[in-house]
């Protein structure tokens, strides 16, 4: 995959924050409300299905080389399948349409929302990761 991921943050006004992600698969614009102004951003590095042990470690240590990234955690597919189920539980014909095979191992971690992105945009060039998103804190 080609592409460099940026991570835009502008201030509108003073309680709007707008965030970007582009040139990754999943391609997000998203203007919130929020005040005050949150300080850092969640970060999910989704690994493929058929992702090595090898290049899962990989992943893991780059993720780790990223100076500002904090809490970097593991979430294997069996976790992931549990965190899902747990969050559509009283969804009704949602919760019974989960399967596991819907879910992946990912790489969870927060960085600074004021830093410019650096660093992110290598973990869609590695091998085993499937996509890279942007996601609040609150869902890590």
């Amino acid at each position: 995959m080609e592409g460099v991921a940026l991570i835009c943050a502008l201030r509108v006004r003073a309680s709007v924050l707008v965030y970007r992600l582009v040139l990754v698969p999943d391609v997000a614009l998203t203007t919130a409300q929020i005040d005050p102004l949150p300080s850092r951003i969640g970060v999910i590095v989704r690994l493929e299905a058929t992702v090595t042990d090898a290049q899962r470690s990989a992943v893991e240590k780059a993720v780790r080389a990223l100076p500002h990234a904090e809490s970097v955690a593991f979430e294997d597919r069996a976790a992931a399948y549990e965190r899902l189920r747990k969050h559509c539980r009283g969804k009704g014909e949602l919760a019974t349409q989960l399967d596991p095979q819907m879910t992946r191992a990912s790489l969870r971690f927060q960085v600074p929302l004021d830093r410019d992105g650096r660093g992110l945009s290598e973990f869609v060039k590695l091998d085993g990761v499937d996509v890279v998103r942007l996601v609040p804190v609150a869902m890590l």
